[in-house]
């Protein structure tokens, strides 16, 4: 997960705003980068997916651990904390990653031009320009 290196989680704080301002569909730059962090954590998903053994058939891996349904308590709780456990790191890399240098402040800030947040959304969505490491998902 993110750990802000000092222990105010001032700094994880400020990026759930940020995140969340920016995913309302209001305006054309945050409709852009919400398209944007879509795609880009469904492509960071399907990466996931590739490296696992039998991606069709997790739903009837999840039914058949016994430990996972007794602490889920239900088949569908099961299915949601499975889900859970692999969206989150990989969106947690994600939001590490784009935010490295307080970068997501400059979609927000009044003073930036419209130029420089136009080429920080085309950087975030370019798979070439910025690479972003798969994240070792926890099998359990």
């Amino acid at each position: 997960m993110l750990r802000d290196q000092e222990d105010s989680g001032a700094l994880s704080t400020r990026r759930v705003e940020i995140l969340l301002t920016l995913m309302e569909d209001s305006e054309d730059l945050k409709a852009v980068f919400l398209k944007t962090l879509r795609s880009r954590l469904h492509s960071l998903l399907e990466n996931h997916e590739r490296n696992i053994p039998s991606p069709k058939y997790w739903v009837l891996t999840e039914a058949s651990n016994i430990n996972a349904l007794q602490e889920g308590g239900t088949f569908t709780q099961t299915l949601w904390k499975k889900i859970q456990a692999v969206v989150t790191p990989i969106l947690a890399q994600l939001v590490s990653v784009i935010d490295r240098d307080c970068n997501l402040d400059l979609l927000l800030d009044v003073n930036c031009g419209k130029e420089v947040k136009k080429l920080w959304l085309e950087i975030f969505g370019s798979n070439e320009m910025l690479d972003i490491p798969l994240v070792k998902v926890d099998p359990k």
